[in-house]
């Protein structure tokens, strides 16, 4: 091997431990202010059930619920108790910017209208096409890690909380992911693992069910 060969092969390697160096001491950040739908998220205005809708720097989620209204009209009408609709899931999703096979993290600001027994809004992850993905939800009341297949729910861990406040609800999402493993903290507050449940799409997003509105303020993509 010649000097310059050598030389060459040194510089190779040298610049390659430099790049992982400097990777692994700046992982991948990302974040998502809805000035625009840059990560092709699942937009639609008065779909029936809900909406998702981006504007003015912020992610708008809302299902409509039950017109009870109507029902209570109907109910008065025919004398049999009738409601109109039913309470109504309703989610938005992209594929995010980041290697699933890698610990990563998820963080979001988010505004809650109001946590009750049927008003539930919730993070969606491993995301593969409708009907199929895991969710973390919430209500006024309790926590769940559920996972939909098919649109039929085939698994649920729940965890009982308490809000001091349910109107309004300001808070912060953050989502951790490390080999199989779970980790969700609202307000920097861990309250809920979840282990041995690998994520295999990279689709994420936001849910709600009932008459629930969820504001998404921004979302940041952190791969270590």
């Amino acid at each position: 091997m010649t000097s310059r060969s050598f030389a060459r092969i040194t510089l190779i390697i040298l610049t390659s431990i430099v790049y992982i160096t400097t990777l692994a001491s700046n992982p991948l950040i990302f974040t998502d202010d809805f000035d625009t739908n840059i990560l092709n998220w699942t937009e639609c205005e008065d779909c029936g059930s809900g909406s998702a809708i981006i504007n003015d720097g912020t992610l708008l989620l809302k299902s409509n619920g039950e017109n009870k209204t109507a029902g209570a009209l109907i109910t008065v009408l025919c004398g049999v108790p009738t409601s109109i609709g039913e309470n109504t899931f309703f989610e938005t999703h992209c594929y995010a910017p980041i290697d699933i096979t890698l610990p990563f993290e998820i963080t979001a600001n988010v505004i809650i209208d109001r946590l009750a027994d049927e008003r539930i809004c919730g993070f969606v992850f491993n995301y593969r096409d409708n009907g199929n993905f895991d969710c973390i939800n919430l209500n006024d009341k309790t926590i769940n890690y559920t996972r939909f297949v098919n649109n039929y729910i085939v698994g649920n861990i729940m965890k009982g909380l308490k809000w001091p406040y349910t109107k309004n609800v300001k808070q912060d999402w953050r989502f951790i992911y490390n080999n199989g493993n779970i980790t969700f903290y609202i307000n920097d507050i861990d309250v809920l693992n979840v282990k041995h449940m690998p994520i295999d799409f990279s689709g994420i997003g936001f849910c709600v069910y009932g008459k629930q509105t969820l504001t998404v303020d921004n979302i940041t993509f952190n791969q270590y």
